[in-house]
């Protein structure tokens, strides 16, 4: 009798341990995935958000919902994934402005880059061409810097914004070449590229997915690309550095990244995701013929550190152009 007592005591003992013990943690990840893209459906940004969403949905077995929510040059999305659970299953496919401009140009952009988000991997970058009407009567990069200093500030260029891409890449050729343009932003590139075929401005810093179609359509002329490589997909075009811009080296960049504190077994397990994405030959096949080039992406121990420089690298010529805390 005292024997089975005993047995019924113990089987109850570890039946209430069982009970009072947490469930065990789901396998990450378990349900979809919400991925953040900061600009509007169909731009480059989003050509990248969407093929990365199917491919990390093969290597994971879970969807990952694509969400655009585009406004205040990304810092819109930017704060709401700061905002969001650090669990994982809310990440944002951040940019170059989003991680290293943003913070130089608004006094109050809603979210700390470094602080408030945990870099996971580098994703892609954009090349960009600098391109002329074709009214304006030069065929390379020398041609309209020497223009440029025959005529200082007459030279109008266009941009998709202050403090965007298009208008840095310039304010950064300006400052290296000592030549003086003017500036005129616009609300985005479709309406800066329209007054760029029209004639009424003359230069601009355009994407080459935007880029290419007009080039093929000769509307535009292309000067010289704004990265130290050629393109893939336009071999023959000369990069703004050969053009005798020595060191010149730009582009958009694209990084994955998630709340802060999101624990480090997930983010290195969604690292590891996207580093074996960006190897595969349907993902690099896709972007490229976008004319998105592919990148590898540095360790997590090294993203932090490629995301100060470039902020250092920006924040300066945020600093020159004038924009420093300007808005």
């Amino acid at each position: 009798m005292k024997a089975i007592r005993s047995l019924w005591i113990a089987t109850a003992a570890v039946m209430g341990l069982a009970l009072a013990a947490p469930p065990a943690q789901a396998q990450y990840p378990d349900r979809p995935v919400t991925l953040i893209v900061p600009y509007a459906p169909g731009g480059a940004v989003d050509v990248v958000g969407r093929m990365l969403g199917r491919m990390l949905e093969k290597r994971l077995g879970t969807p990952f919902v694509i969400v655009n929510k585009p406004g205040a040059s990304s810092g819109l999305a930017a704060t709401f994934v700061a905002n969001a659970p650090a669990d994982g299953y809310t990440i944002l496919l951040a940019t170059s402005t989003t991680m290293a401009i943003n913070s130089a140009v608004f006094k109050n952009p809603g979210y700390a880059p470094l602080t408030d988000l945990v870099p996971i991997s580098l994703a892609a970058s954009v090349p960009f061409v600098l391109i002329a009407t074709e009214k304006l009567p030069v065929s390379s990069v020398a041609d309209l810097v020497k223009l440029a200093k025959s005529k200082p500030g007459e030279l109008i260029y266009g941009s998709s914004g202050p403090g965007s891409a298009a208008h840095l890449f310039m304010q950064d050729l300006a400052s290296t070449t000592g030549i003086k343009l003017t500036h005129v932003p616009y609300r985005g590139s479709s309406q800066a590229l329209q007054d760029l075929v029209a004639g009424r401005t003359q230069i601009m810093f355009a994407d080459v997915p935007v880029a290419l179609p007009l080039l093929q359509a000769k509307t535009v002329r292309a000067l010289g690309v704004s990265t130290a490589k050629r393109l893939a997909n336009a071999p023959d075009l000369p990069t703004v550095a050969e053009s005798g811009v020595a060191g010149y080296d730009a582009s958009s960049w694209h990084m994955i990244v998630a709340p802060a504190n999101t624990p480090k077994d997930i983010v290195q397990k969604l690292h590891d995701a996207l580093k074996e994405t960006q190897a595969d030959p349907e993902f690099v096949a896709a972007v490229s013929a976008r004319g998105v080039n592919p990148e590898v992406s540095p360790p997590l121990s090294e993203l932090r550190k490629y995301v100060e420089d470039e902020t250092r690298r920006w924040g300066k010529i945020v600093e020159e152009a004038g924009l420093a805390k300007s808005m």
